[in-house]
């Protein structure tokens, strides 16, 4: 019982200095939505970022938007518990990448659409059109929200040690996805691109003090 008393426990839970970063963060994002917005001038800016921002940077962002929570947390459960086999949907990718970055995607830009579904228009009718895009949003609200619950409820909730408090992960994920929504939404495809290559480079600053 004394050794069992003596067990060092670990501390539940944020002190002020965490939430002072966590709202600083908050307040980030929202910084660089409005800092765009003021940017903005066309609708080309708005959905295109004037057609003038830089392929490295569109890449990062496609790579942190493709590498989600889900991806993190299933895939390690994956591979313990199938081998390498849960691998296996990856050996086409580097094909697939090759010739949609080298014979696709120079197509559509020399289009000079605003997106792919315009040309589903052009081919196949506004009715098709209407039916993939519908369908594209529809199928990503239902992704970005399970990724925004599973985050909250697996993730925040534990770090934030809010654990015996129901519902605490509903209300996480409702203010991270307002957030998300206020500054995409203000400062259009330029400030998501910015913000996720933040991301990116936190991440891999986080990586080199780990290997350190």
């Amino acid at each position: 019982m004394l050794a069992a008393a003596q067990q060092p426990t670990l501390s539940s839970g944020l002190e002020i200095l965490d939430w002072v970063v966590i709202a600083a963060y908050g307040l980030g994002m929202l910084g660089i939505g409005v800092y765009y917005w003021l940017k903005t001038k066309t609708t080309e800016d708005y959905l295109l970022g004037g057609r003038s921002m830089k392929s490295s940077m569109i890449g990062l962002s496609l790579f942190s938007t493709l590498f989600s929570t889900i991806t993190y947390l299933a895939i390690p459960g994956e591979m313990i518990n199938k081998g390498p086999v849960a691998l296996s949907w990856m050996i086409g990718l580097p094909v697939v990448y090759v010739v949609v970055c080298m014979v696709l995607i120079p197509r559509i830009m020399a289009l000079r659409v605003t997106s792919g579904y315009e040309l589903l228009e052009q081919r196949l009718g506004r009715g098709n059109r209407q039916l993939a895009s519908g369908i594209f949003i529809a199928t990503r609200m239902l992704w970005m929200a399970l990724i925004i619950y599973v985050t909250s409820e697996k993730i925040l909730v534990p770090v934030l040690g809010l654990d015996e408090h129901p519902g605490a992960g509903t209300w996480i994920a409702l203010v991270v996805g307002v957030v998300t929504v206020i500054y995409t939404f203000m400062g259009g495809i330029r400030a998501v691109v910015v913000y996720l290559n933040a991301e990116i480079w936190e991440a891999v600053e986080k990586t080199n003090i780990f290997a350190i």
